[in-house]
């Protein structure tokens, strides 16, 4: 199938990978760039039909999408990630910021126009996480009006007059 081994193969794109590295400017990532790129080249060696087409532009797309991908997860992680000192980091804001949100999410179910036992069962799913069968045994009720309370519940928050006051 293949008329040169990966080795082979890998020294001869080696240029080209590095073009890409430099075309996206990943020089702080490079060594990951590298590694990721010949990942990317090995599976478009593994996958190539050569009743397809010629390899050199394969492998050039696989290669290019593989660190475009990569890079857009790498970005993504970045954004999502925040770096702090343990020293620094103090753990009862966190628990108290935990708190206060509860405390505001609770005062918001409390001014909704919905039920009690309607409020009670939004209070599970939402604060505690509660599914449906949870909540049901929770509220010491069956499933099936659970899934009423469910039902009515957010039939009553999704209305728009409901909605343009948050």
């Amino acid at each position: 199938m293949h008329t040169l081994s990966f080795e082979e193969t890998l020294s001869q794109f080696e240029p080209m990978i590095h073009e890409f590295i430099h075309r996206y400017r990943l020089y702080r990532q490079k060594d990951e760039a590298l590694q990721t790129a010949r990942i990317a080249l090995y599976y478009a060696w593994n996958e190539f039909n050569p009743k397809k087409g010629d390899f050199a532009p394969y492998a050039s797309s696989y290669i290019r999408g593989y660190l475009r991908h990569q890079l857009t997860r790498s970005t993504r992680l970045q954004e999502r990630s925040v770096s702090m000192d343990p020293f620094t980091m103090d753990i009862h804001t966190a628990e108290e910021d935990i708190l206060h949100s509860s405390i505001a999410i609770r005062s918001v179910i409390d001014s909704l126009p919905i039920s009690t036992r309607e409020k009670e069962w939004l209070s599970l799913y939402v604060l505690e996480g509660a599914g449906p069968s949870e909540a049901a045994r929770q509220m010491n009720i069956k499933p099936g009006t659970a899934a009423s309370l469910r039902k009515s519940a957010l039939a009553k928050i999704r209305k728009p007059s409901i909605q343009s006051d948050f």
